[in-house]
């Protein structure tokens, strides 16, 4: 057997792993919010992140269910529309919107 037909054991690369964690400063850079955000929405219990050694990681499954648990963002606002919410006209740029409406509170 010579030099040439012997195969060197291949070691795993970044590039061949598939990623599993973000970090905190990761993930604000990916959605563009600050850190202090994600470390609130975490105090909050609203991510779940994970403690290894001195870090802490969001796994991107748990990435992706905060993400698809956010509220929808307003639709777009409607044109020359007269929208009034509890008393206030809610316009911009020639632009209305009116947000849904909220049950009642019971006392």
């Amino acid at each position: 057997m010579t030099e040439d037909t012997i195969q060197k054991p291949t070691s795993p690369t970044t590039k061949n792993l598939e990623r599993l964690a973000y970090s905190v400063k990761e993930f604000a850079t990916l959605i563009g919010v600050s850190r202090a955000s994600i470390w609130r929405q975490i105090s909050e219990g609203k991510l779940p992140a994970r403690r290894i050694g001195g870090r802490t990681i969001i796994l991107i499954t748990d990435a992706q269910a905060y993400l698809n648990a956010l509220p929808m963002a307003p639709p777009k606002l409607q044109e020359g529309a007269d929208h009034t919410t509890h008393g206030k006209t809610i316009e911009r740029d020639g632009l209305a919107w009116e947000p849904p409406q909220c049950a009642p509170l019971s006392p």
